[in-house]
């Protein structure tokens, strides 16, 4: 798992990249989804949590179609992230 931080410009915009185009290309890099969190006090600020392989990821960010789908979202630079390791769940 990665999660992933960005500011964008407009949300509404970003999500709508994020779903139609983003969602096509990260797909095409092995991505197997991902959820969108967006900050209750900076609605400009969102956090994405992919289902994707640190290396497909890389390749991903590495392929200069990516840039193109940002830029057309919205990104105000690229993204922080960070590898993720899953840990216990409990239902409470």
């Amino acid at each position: 798992m990665i999660l992933a931080k960005a500011r964008v410009e407009d949300y509404e915009r970003f999500a709508s990249v994020f779903t139609s185009a983003g969602a096509d290309l990260r797909s095409k890099h092995g991505s197997n989804g991902a959820q969108v969190f967006r900050n209750a006090d900076d609605g400009n600020e969102v956090w994405v949590l992919f289902d994707w392989s640190r290396d497909d990821y890389t390749r991903f960010l590495g392929d200069p179609a990516s840039r193109e789908v940002m830029g057309q979202a919205g990104l105000q630079g690229p993204p922080e992230s960070i590898m993720l390791e899953a840990g216990p769940t409990t239902d409470s």
